[in-house]
């Protein structure tokens, strides 16, 4: 019976042209936008690997002073700010941080190479209290200490999925690389999670130790100071930091922000894109579906005597409805083989390695449940009209 289907299919294939492609198009369609919401499902679902909550994110606009300050005086000012946010028992911890904030726009991705190895990924510097102030989980090793700033080799830090990229799986803490072929480096610890770009992203990450020692030359000030604060810090206490700031600092123009209030802009801005896509897949989708109906339609008014004519041979009412339905279930088949032709050289060819080759395979399974969906809905009411056609039509229509 299901080779049958095809073949009538087959042998209608020019009539059935146009709505195959649209079909395949369909099925193109939603198997990008499947791609993406599984891919931000599963990422969603994935731990964030720092806290948000009670962190705020102080922005010290420092390029705003005069030309005529010094990079001394501006030192000597960060140290102000510093002193005054420990005088305040509202903040449990504090870290110095410079690039790639949880929810921010900046990102600084570069290509490290270690052993003469190129490694794409995000370079983040970080201070002593980084992760304690974070809520970093390590998951092998140590985080940066205070001795190292006296250690003859530079620390480094990578996230897990570096990890065993760079190691293999295997224990290597204490491990020295040579980096851009010239500084020696020695691997110290391993941060189990770190998606600081938000809740549907994943990016590797070497973490670098930010020098705090003002009174080195050469050490840059860092563009923000991230805040942990207890549970009872209000507005009232933010505002009266901000006016202690800019009585400390009257030249620059520091502003605080939540790392809650970051996340919620940022999955709502998400949600907009999402949104946009969908709309979009669905208008298409809308109009195969349309284009679907009236084909079958009209293919029901044209068939009138056929079906009659079978009906009067025996056929009963069930199979008359299953054969239009199977006959547009097949065409939806055809259409989604080529799709899928074209769907699975996505991954093998790597055009987003974001993606995993397993949320493809969930997207294009989606897809095809979508597209079958559709086609059983706009085949129902056609179907429904076939079986109702009584005999005695094959009778009166010759």
């Amino acid at each position: 019976m299901i080779r049958h289907l095809f073949r009538l299919v087959w042998n209608r294939k020019k009539r059935n042209l146009l709505l195959m492609f649209e079909i395949f198009c369909s099925f193109l369609v939603l198997f990008y936008l499947m791609s993406i919401l599984v891919s931000f499902t599963t990422r969603y679902l994935t731990p964030l690997g720092f806290e948000y909550e009670n962190v705020w994110v102080l922005s010290l606009g420092y390029e705003h002073a005069g030309e005529g300050v010094s990079d001394e005086q501006q030192k000597n000012t960060l140290q102000q700010v510093v002193l005054e946010l420990k005088s305040h028992p509202e903040i449990t911890n504090y870290s110095l941080a410079m690039g790639c904030l949880p929810y921010g726009r900046s990102v600084w991705m570069n290509t490290l190479k270690l052993d003469g190895k190129d490694y794409q990924s995000t370079i983040i510097l970080a201070d002593t209290n980084f992760a304690q102030t974070m809520g970093l989980t390590i998951s092998n090793g140590r985080w940066f200490s205070s001795a190292d700033r006296l250690a003859g080799v530079a620390p480094l830090i990578v996230s897990g999925d570096l990890y065993e990229e760079i190691t293999g799986d295997t224990i290597a803490i204490g491990r020295r690389f040579v980096k851009d072929d010239s500084v020696e480096v020695e691997l110290i610890g391993v941060v189990d999670n770190y998606r600081f770009r938000g809740d549907f992203e994943n990016t590797p990450g070497f973490w670098f130790r930010f020098k705090q020692n003002f009174d080195s030359a050469g050490v840059s000030l860092p563009d923000n100071i991230i805040l942990r604060v207890g549970s009872g810090a209000t507005g009232r206490f933010e505002q009266q930091l901000l006016d202690n700031l800019k009585r400390i600092a009257p030249e620059w123009s520091p502003r605080i922000e939540t790392l809650s209030d970051r996340r919620s802009s940022y999955i709502r801005d998400n949600m907009f894109r999402l949104l946009g896509m969908g709309s979009v897949a669905g208008f298409l989708v809308l109009n195969v579906a349309l284009g679907l109906f009236g084909v079958l339609w009209y293919s029901i008014n044209r068939r009138r005597s056929e079906i009659a004519l079978r009906r009067a041979l025996g056929a009963d009412r069930q199979g008359i409805a299953g054969q239009i339905i199977g006959e547009a279930l097949a065409l939806a088949s055809l259409a989604m083989l080529i799709g899928l032709f074209f769907a699975v050289q996505v991954p093998l060819l790597g055009f987003d390695s974001t993606i995993g080759f397993g949320e493809y395979l969930m997207a294009m399974l989606l897809s095809i449940l979508a597209i079958y969906t559709l086609v059983l809905v706009c085949s129902y009411y056609p179907g429904w009209l076939g079986m109702r056609i009584h005999p005695a039509q094959a009778l009166r229509d010759e």
